[in-house]
């Protein structure tokens, strides 16, 4: 049972090999710098602004 299920898995990606070598040398490293990009203006923005709520007058 297993061996045939490793034999059809073997037969799928060899007649498919163009798709496979293509998805194996592209990186995604453009679309992994963006992701970090907008992480990082999320955190940002969740960040307090550091000006406080309520304002006491001093004496």
């Amino acid at each position: 049972m297993i061996l045939a299920s490793l034999a059809g898995l073997a037969g799928a990606l060899h007649e498919d090999r163009c798709a496979v070598a293509q998805g194996i040398t592209i990186t995604s490293g453009g679309n992994e710098g963006r992701i970090t990009d907008v992480k990082l203006q999320k955190r940002l923005m969740d960040e307090p602004a550091g000006v406080p709520l309520s304002v006491t007058a001093s004496s």
